[in-house]
This record gives C-alpha cells, structure tokens and sequence, in this order.
C-alpha cells in the first residue's frame, strides 16, 4: 500500500510541531501517547497523537523541519508482531525501493511497551527503531523499553524516558520553556465525544446484546447465536479451575476463517457494575443520548441513539484497572482538598509505588477508584472520554471450519479471583460468558491470528505445544487435518499438552483419543502439573522424548500456543537442549537452529496474558 491516510491533517505551517505516534493491541500505547500529546500542548509545542496506520508517512517527512521530533509509542503483539494498527506503514517502511538515505533530515525517538516474560521482548518497537535508523533517520534518544513484569510496571523505563524527551525537545526548539512543568493538577483536554442528550424514557433494560446494534470500523462484524456452553472441566476443580466450551452459530453473514484465525468477542458490562456506576455519578440512566465522536480516533462499540445506560455498558471499561491519568484528570474536578491532593500524589512519579499498590496489587478497578474520591466528578463528556473503550476481546478459535461447519469454537478460562481487600474480580469476558443462555446473540469479528499453519493435507511432520487453553488453536488445526485427511495417514503430528490434573482438568481428553485411533495423531504427551513430581510441564514431556523430537525437526515444524510467562520460553529452552544432544552440535549451535526455525516461519508461537 504506497498512499497512507491520515485521519487529522499535519500542516507544515504549525509551528513547534510534534506528532505523537502510537501502534497498540490493548490500549495501553494510545493512552500514553495521548496522555503524552496532552503534556507536550500544555508546555507549548502543537502536539497530536495518531495511530500508526493513519500516518502518511511521505507528508510527515516533508515537514520534518517543523517536526523537530517525531515520537512512536509502540507496543508489541502476540509472538513478537506488530500491532494491526501499525501493519500497513510497517510494510511500507520495509520496502526494499527505500534507500539508506529515505529518512535522512528525520528526528525519532520510539517507545516501546513489553512484558519480559514473553520471548521477544518489546519485538515490535526494538524492530521499528533498528528500521528508522536503517532508512537514515537520526535517533535523538535511546530506545525505551517499558516492562510490565518491573515492579512499577512500564512507568519505571518511561517517566525517565519522558524526562530526558524534554530536555531534548527543549534543545531541538531552542525553547527553555518546554522543561517548565505545566502548573497541577492539569486541564484535561477536550473531550473527544459529545453526547446530545434527548428525552427521558420509561423502559426495562435487558442486558443483552440485539441483531445489527453492534459496530467496529473496519471490521465485518458476525451477529451469532450461542448454540450452547459445556464445562470441559470437572466438578472437583471448581472453584479454582473452569474453563467453558462457548460454540456459537446462526452467523448474520458465511463464516469464513482458518485454523490459527482469532474470533474477537464484544462484551457487555453486567448490570451490576453499570448500576453503581450510575449511583456514584448521579447521571439520569434513562435519557436517550446520541453519541458523536468530535476526534476520529473516539471508537464507538453501538449505533446510536441508545439509552445512556446501554451506552456505558456497551461502551466503557469501568471495571479496567485505570492508569496514570485517570487520576491525573480526575484531581483537576476533585472539589475536596485531601481528595485532590491525594489524587496528585498518584498521578505523580513520586507516587509511582503507592499507585501500583493501589492499583495493581490491590486489584481496584475504575469503579472503585470513584467510590474512593466522591468529589472528583467531571462532566460525562469528559469522564466519557477519560474511561478506555470496552475492547472487543481476542480468542484463538477452536473449532475446524471444516468439521465444525458453520461454528466457531471458544475455549475459555473463566477468571474470578478474590482481591486483598476482599472483593470478587471476574474477567470482562468469564462475567459476559458466565451470564449466556442458548439463543443469546453474540457479535463477533475475525482476524488473523500469528499462527500460520501448512496447507492441507500434509506433506511434513509437525509438534503442536499447546498447555491449558493454548491447545485452543492446536484443537482446530487437528480436527482441519483429519476432515481433509481424505482417510490417509499424514506425517508425524505429536501433540504436547498440559493441565494440572489428569482427572478433571484433562481437555477434550476424548478426542485425542479419536484422533490417535485414525492415526491423525501419532502421539499425545500430556503434562500433569499436580499429578507429576518431575514431569510437571510440557517442557519437562519434550525433554522426555527427545528422540521424538528430533526426529521431527529437521523438516518439520513447531507450533506453541499458551499463555506467556515461563511457558514460552521453557519449551525453546527444552527443544534447544534437545538438539544440543546431536554430536558436535554446542548449546551456541542450537539456539542457532532454532532462530534459524522461526525465522523460516517453522518455529511459531502465539502467546497471551
């Protein structure tokens, strides 16, 4: 794609220009990139945020002399992509036409947003500055790596990073004022909704989702109806351990998806949550409003009008875990003293700590933080704007298009932990989940996920890595591979897979064995974690039958799909340690091999939190 658009217009007349980009999956980049453009205005520079795909980015090169600085925010999907918003500019980026001197004249700094216990850690950002460079582009600061395992989470590597962008900034414009920090609590800036409220209205809400009312741009969205909801786990894990079967169908328009594809589910707030929502802000619940975006990067999950209540169950995250400038912004409405005073502590980096403690440790969501600080109440536009979007939520589809006709498949974890202060927290989707009935319309939307299988029917042998709800993925590549088996036996498929216990907690333990019997699979390693003293992971099973696995990997492939953590870095530590058993082959060599392996695309992974 050669011509990139641009969404809000970079003139190269504005003076003190600083263009804030930002390439993200959940939201976190968007909100510090905006967060960051907000700063930068308030210190005088003409600042916006855009996301990586609406940046034309030939237009921003012509006014790099009024763009001193350019900023990316990046964060990192899956097993080491880019952002889907960040896809199109990226392959732009990559041509091989640009020269070494394509960016010459251009001024960066990038960001990036990771989690160290992922493999690639900050993949997408560390890729991006190396290309910058690579195409002429002048690094003012150092790549920032924001680490979501560090005990003060991504702000330990950013307030310190933003500190030193300041200083730069200030040099580049010749401006000292930029280093004078803006007087608190800070104005936030102008809403980028407006509600026109209408009339009241007498109704009885039901909180369920109706045909045709949901809406994503850019997206095909799927109206399906629940079929049914199995508990795959048995009695006696409850309550520690549930996870659902979700199988959807009646779809609104032909299903079309490949093993390895994710279905992105869009929730609702439950009824509760949205209720004291209403009692802590005394807005009217009943009036009708019509929502119209005033910035085009404001997303809205429904059409409207709607009632104002479905719009804030349909529309904000209010049980999220709120970030820095919820409390930024909220300080500047706080009429009590101690209130506003306290919420500057939080928003401030000397506070960083006692955030995170508030916050993350003490698991207080959006919600709780307005029942803490009963003053700070902005106007709904602003507190519309100030709460994340509802996020369509992304599950690696389990079902196969072909022996799954016209179903797709969720395998889901339902989440529900006891906070320290004693309260119960559900996962956004464990409660939507948990709350369907057969019938129920579900919308949903496809996309593709990091896994790319082979084509089928195979011609070369495979090992499929996939513990607790990882197997999700590995499931519909398996029952695709024995619809389109044509009664022939394919090469090798050995499936690694792990739970905690035999007994009630081993998924669709039924199939594999239909799946061994017409020899789809030619073996199953199960881990057990409670059951097993030294072999308790997948990992440990791949050390175990190493012979296996070596038998495979010189022409076949590895597909790894679970949770992040230790999980994915285990099983490459494992096959690494098995290669290194070929003589003359070093631990330097294996490692080798395997980089070797993902960078052919024959060792993938797809990874969640």
């Amino acid at each position: 794609m050669d011509e990139i658009t641009l969404r809000m217009p970079m003139k190269s007349d504005i003076p003190r220009f600083f263009p804030v980009i930002y390439a993200s999956e959940t939201g976190t980049a968007e909100d510090v990139a905006g967060h960051l453009a907000h700063l930068a205005s308030l210190r005088g520079l003409s600042s916006l945020y855009v996301p990586m795909d609406h940046l034309e980015v030939r237009a921003l090169l012509e006014k790099r002399q009024s763009a001193k600085l350019t900023v990316f925010m990046i964060a990192t999907a899956g097993d080491g992509e880019v952002p889907r918003n960040m896809r199109e500019t990226w392959a732009f980026l990559r041509k091989r036409e640009h020269g070494f001197d394509f960016l010459k004249g251009f001024s960066y700094a990038v960001f990036g947003f990771g989690d160290s216990g992922y493999v690639k850690f900050n993949a997408a950002a560390k890729r991006l500055d190396r290309r910058l460079a690579d195409l002429g582009g002048h690094r003012v600061l150092p790549l920032g790596t924001g680490n979501d395992q560090h005990a003060l989470g991504y702000d330990a590597a950013l307030a310190p990073w933003i500190e030193e962008l300041w200083f730069k900034l200030a040099v580049l414009h010749k401006e000292n004022t930029i280093l004078n920090p803006p007087a608190m609590p800070l104005p936030p800036p102008q809403p980028r909704v407006k509600l026109e409220v209408g009339s009241r209205i007498s109704w009885q809400h039901v909180n369920k989702w109706i045909s045709g009312h949901a809406c994503a741009p850019g997206q095909r969205i799927l109206d399906s109806s629940v079929a049914r909801i199995l508990r795959i786990t048995g009695e006696r894990m409850l309550p520690e351990r549930d996870v659902r079967l979700i199988v959807l169908s009646n779809f609104s328009s032909p299903l079309i998806y490949s093993p390895g594809d994710l279905v992105h589910v869009m929730p609702r707030n439950r009824d509760g949550a949205v209720r004291r929502f209403f009692q802590l802000t005394g807005f009217d619940e009943n009036v009708m409003v019509n929502v119209i975006p005033t910035s085009p990067d404001y997303i809205i999950n429904a059409r409207t009008p709607m009632t104002l209540f479905e719009f804030v169950t349909v529309q904000l995250d209010i049980m999220c875990l709120p970030q820095r400038r919820v409390f930024e912004h909220l300080a500047y409405f706080a009429k009590e003293p101690r209130e506003r005073d306290r919420l500057l502590f939080f928003a401030s980096s000397e506070g960083t700590e006692e955030r995170r403690q508030y916050v993350n440790k003490e698991q207080r969501s959006l919600l709780k933080v307005l029942e803490d600080f009963p003053s700070a109440r902005p106007p709904i536009e602003y507190l519309v704007d100030l709460i994340p979007r509802l996020r369509p939520r992304p599950f690696s589809i389990a079902s196969s298009p072909t022996a799954h006709l016209n179903e797709i498949h969720i395998c889901a974890a339902m989440v529900r932990t006891t906070t320290p202060l004693r309260t119960i927290r559900e996962g956004l989707c464990s409660s939507f989940f948990s709350r369907l009935e057969p019938g129920d319309i579900v919308p949903v939307y496809i996309t593709k996920g990091s896994l790319t299988f082979p084509s089928l029917p195979l011609q070369r042998p495979v090992i499929l890595v996939g513990p607790g709800t990882g197997i999700a993925p590995l499931r519909s590549f398996l029952w695709e591979t024995y619809a389109l088996s044509r009664g022939q036996r394919p090469p090798k498929v050995v499936l690694f897979t792990g739970c905690r216990k035999k007994e009630g907690d081993f998924l669709f333990a039924e199939e594999w064995k239909t799946l061994l019997e017409s020899r789809i699979l030619h073996t199953l390693c199960p881990a057990f974690s409670r059951d097993n003293v030294n072999e308790k992971y997948v990992q440990d099973q791949i050390r175990r039958e190493h012979d296996l696995v070596l038998s495979i990997l010189p022409t076949g492939s590895v597909f790894v799909a679970g949770s992040s953590g230790g999980m994915p870095r285990g099983v490459r530590e494992a096959i690494e340690e098995v290669i290194a058993k070929v003589p003359r082959m070093t631990s330097t060599d294996a490692a080798a091999t395997v980089q070797s392996m993902i960078n052919l695309g024959r060792y993938q992974m797809e990874c969640w939190r």
